[in-house]
């Protein structure tokens, strides 16, 4: 897998009342092998135990669709304050 492409930062509160930082990070959409779609793959350790794939039918929804997944994911779960950056090749 190549380095993401953007990451999302935002905070959520913890049981115990502290603050704890939610860190996504969304890769570079990529075709899927034997299929007219593309994917993003979406890494957040906090939420997900494993890595999560989402499809669009091209890389230009896919990311589009990676992007509204994972803060409407964010918000369902609360986690606020949300900022993305972008850090892919040509983003520094």
């Amino acid at each position: 897998m190549s380095e993401p492409a953007r990451v999302l930062r935002g905070v959520t509160q913890a049981a115990d009342g502290s603050s704890v930082e939610v860190r996504a990070e969304e890769f570079p959409p990529e075709p899927t092998p034997g299929h007219d779609d593309w994917s993003c793959a979406v890494r957040c350790p906090y939420l997900f135990a494993s890595d999560k794939r989402i499809a669009g039918v091209d890389a230009a929804q896919a990311l589009e669709l990676t992007e509204f997944f994972l803060r409407r994911v964010f918000a369902d779960r609360g986690v606020r304050d949300v900022e993305a950056k972008d850090v892919g090749p040509g983003n520094g």
